[in-house]
Parts: structure tokens; C-alpha cells; sequence
């Protein structure tokens, strides 16, 4: 059963810090470094400051980033540069954006406290594998602060849209606290709902509900170990989420296309044959991208399908020859729904049988949800292959999480991200 609670959140006082557009970030897990330079000139309080501070090398065990995040904190809200709600509420958070110029879309959902449940409890279901590493510093940034400083992307099921019925019903009676972009033509806004029987019939259309996480995986992980490790502090058994209704059409997931660094020349020798044992392979002039990026769409629709840039003066379309090739690549107790998954394809034939990547995969890939930007990085010889994916569907997230499954990282791009500093949660 997934409890949800509403909070005192602590926000901004524009009175006193400014506006709103200059004080929130995009998550820490997003954020450059020349973006994170852009942050701080920004603002004294622009909230990067606190999830993704800079490092310095008069750094210490006494003086380290997480301090310093923890003493931003403090300070504002001495200072009353943020506020605490003097009512626990929930926070209806809606963002309009556009995928296809011209076709504005509305994604609602609301801000929350969820009861934490490991994931044996079939309550809460990751859907992405993780690592190490940023649990670590996530950790580090709990333990300073005793708070959660970023929302995990939660998304819940509700064929009906009965939640942001709900919602909407709210909103309409009041004006937004917050409504601004940040300048990405991304409009962000958010309401105070303290109404009880509304918090009281979200609460009860929620227990039912089993809770996938799109994004914020280390942050839930990092989130229990907290608990865990600290029964002394109440606050800690809950953590907050923004929850987004998974059946509604403001939902968007993007493609994450994969580009390839520093390969060994003997890679690309009989690069295509090698493809070729797998793929059927069709070609593009430079001339045509729109058409090969139309083709790659249409033909993933009806095989696994991905596209090929290495530079040259075509674009290629690789599509799957023969299914059973999955099938014998695979584990036998792997479940066929994750076997057929373009990224997990991907990763078994391309990554490991043509590129021969078996470990240290990071010092040779990054990802875009930009097709043109991918083209644009290879031609500049940043990269020297790009591929192109089709985005994962969300009937495939919920087929493969509900066996208990995780899919390959960078599986999914969901679009836009939650924006970070809107909103703030002390444990204690």
C-alpha cells in the first residue's frame, strides 16, 4: 500500500532572494559544469548550490561540499531567504513544453511524502539498474543537511486521471505560487493544496497504487540506507516525491541515442560486416536525415530498429534480421519483455559483439536526447559514432518492472526534468 502524506514544505522568499527563475536549478545528476558556474553566477541562493556545490582544494574533513550545503540551508532559512508552509499542504507541480514545435503539452502531477518501502514489498518498483558512486555522495548530502533536497520522479497509474481531476479543481481556486521558465521555454508551476478532503481522496486513490520510479533511482536507494541507518529520526521513514500519473497524456518519454569515443581503428575495419550479422542494413543520404529519422520511427514500430552516423555522407538504418538472434544472446531467465527491449539490444549486439566493449563502457559512451546534437558532435569529431534509438514505451516499463526487473541505464529520457529548489524537505 503506498502511504502518501503532506508536508510543511520550505520554499523560496522572493521578497528577499529574488526571483524564482534565478534560484532553481535542473537536477545535480544534469548539471555541467559550465552550468553549474552559471548557477552560481546566477545567485548568492541559487539552490545548485546546495545539490551540486563546487569543490575547492582547501576542501577538509571539516569543510567539504556537504557542509557547505548544509550551512546554505541553515542560513537561509535563519535569514528567511526560504520559507516553511505553516500547514502541511501538497503541491499540485505543472510544467507545459513542447516535443513537436507548436504542439504544447501539459504534464501535472503532485509533490508529496511517500512512506519508504524496500522493494521486496512490490510496493515501489525500480525500473533502472544503478551504481555505487552517486548513492555514495547522495548519501553525504543526506547525512550533512537531514534533508531531501531533490524530488524522485515517481509515477503511479490512474487510467481515469481521477488524481489531477482532483487537482485541477484545486488549482483553479487560487493563483500559482510560482510561474516562470528558466529561459528553456519550459513553463513551471506550482500550487499550495491544503484542502483536507482533497489531500484525503489522492491519499485513499493511492493505496492501491504500485509506484515505479522514473527517475531518482539512487536517490530512493540513498533514501531507505538513511532510514535505516537513522530509526531515531522519524522524518527519515519518508521521503519526497513527485508523482506523475503514468496513463496520462503529459507524459513524455524522449530517446537517448548513444555516441561512441575513443574506439580502437580496428573497430571500424569491416565495421558494417560485422553489423551485418545481425542487421539488415539500409542506407540515407546526408540530404535525407529527416527522412531517415521519419524511417527509424515507422520501422521501429514493426522490428527493433536503430540508426547509424559515423561521419561520412549516409546515414544507416539497422534492422533486426531475425528474432531468435535475441533469444540465443539472452539468459533463459530472462523475461522475453526485457529481451525485446531496443536498449538491451543494443547493449548485447552493438555495445558487446560489434564494438567489443565488454568493461569500462563510460570511458567511451555518452548519451543525447537530441538526434541533430548527436549528428553535430560527430561531425566536430567529439565523437566518432553516433547511434540513434527509438524512445522506450511506457507499457514496456510497466511489463518489465512488474516482473521485478531492471532495465539497462539510460533506458529512459523523461521529459522535461523536474526542476530543483521549487520546494524542500527537512527530516527533522
Amino acid at each position: 500500500m503506498a502511504e502518501v502524506q503532506p508536508f510543511r514544505g520550505f520554499m523560496f522568499n522572493e521578497d528577499k532572494a529574488g526571483s524564482i527563475r534565478l534560484l532553481v536549478s535542473q537536477p545535480y545528476d544534469t548539471i555541467s559544469a559550465e552550468m553549474q558556474t552559471r548557477y552560481y553566477q546566477a545567485s548568492d541562493y541559487n539552490f545548485a548550490r546546495v545539490i551540486k556545490g563546487k569543490e575547492f582544494k582547501s576542501d577538509s574533513a571539516s569543510e567539504t561540499v556537504y557542509t557547505r550545503a548544509n550551512a546554505y540551508l541553515n542560513a537561509w532559512i535563519a535569514n528567511d531567504i526560504v520559507r516553511q508552509d505553516d500547514e502541511p499542504a501538497i503541491y499540485a507541480y505543472e510544467q507545459v513544453y513542447e516535443v513537436t514545435p507548436g504542439h504544447p503539452k501539459s504534464r501535472l502531477g503532485y509533490i508529496a511524502l511517500l512512506k519508504l518501502e524496500n522493494f521486496d514489498a512490490h510496493v515501489v518498483f525500480p525500473h533502472e539498474q544503478t551504481h555505487s558512486g552517486p548513492k555514495v555522495d547522495r548519501y553525504k548530502l543526506m547525512e550533512a543537511t537531514h534533508a531531501n533536497t531533490g524530488m524522485i520522479f515517481m509515477l503511479y497509474s490512474d487510467p481515469r486521471n481521477a488524481i489531477n481531476a482532483i487537482l485541477r479543481d484545486q488549482m483553479v481556486t487560487m493563483p500559482a505560487l510560482f510561474d516562470f521558465d528558466m529561459g528553456d521555454d519550459i513553463t513551471q508551476r506550482i500550487w499550495r493544496i491544503n484542502d483536507t478532503d482533497a489531500i484525503q481522496q489522492i491519499q485513499a486513490l493511492m493505496t492501491a497504487n504500485s509506484l515505479i520510479i522514473a527517475d531518482g533511482h539512487h536517490r530512493y536507494e540513498t533514501a531507505l540506507k538513511f532510514r535505516d541507518d537513522h530509526p531515531e529520526i522519524p522524518g527519515a521513514a519518508y521521503c519526497m516525491m513527485a508523482f506523475i500519473n503514468m496513463d496520462d497524456p503529459g507524459l513524455s518519454v524522449l530517446p537517448t541515442h548513444r555516441l561512441f569515443k575513443n574506439l580502437p581503428g580496428e573497430i571500424f575495419e569491416n565495421l558494417h560486416t560485422k553489423i551485418e550479422n545481425y542487421f539488415n542494413i539500409d542506407s540515407f543520404s546526408i540530404a535525407d536525415k529527416q527522412l531517415f529519422l521519419n524511417d527509424l520511427k515507422k520501422q521501429g514500430a514493426i522490428h527493433h530498429t536503430f540508426g547509424l552516423y559515423d561521419g561520412g555522407n549516409k546515414f544507416y538504418s539497422l534492422s533486426i534480421k531475425d528474432t531468435n538472434i535475441i533469444n540465443s544472446l539472452f539468459p533463459s531467465d530472462m523475461s522475453t519483455d526485457l529481451r525485446h527491449l531496443d536498449v538491451a539490444i543494443f547493449n548485447e549486439i552493438i555495445v558487446k559483439h560489434v564494438l567489443h566493449i565488454q568493461s569500462n563502457i563510460e570511458s567511451h559512451i555518452s548519451y543525447s536526447k537530441d538526434g541533430d546534437e548527436s549528428i553535430e558532435l560527430v561531425d566536430n569529431g567529439n565523437f566518432q559514432l553516433a547511434f540513434f534509438l527509438n524512445p522506450t514505451k511506457i507499457s514496456q516499463i510497466k511489463a518489465i518492472t512488474s516482473k521485478g526487473e531492471r532495465m539497462p541505464q539510460k533506458s529512459t529520457y523523461f521529459y522535461p526534468k523536474l526542476v530543483s529548489g521549487l520546494i524542500f524537505h527537512k527530516l527533522s
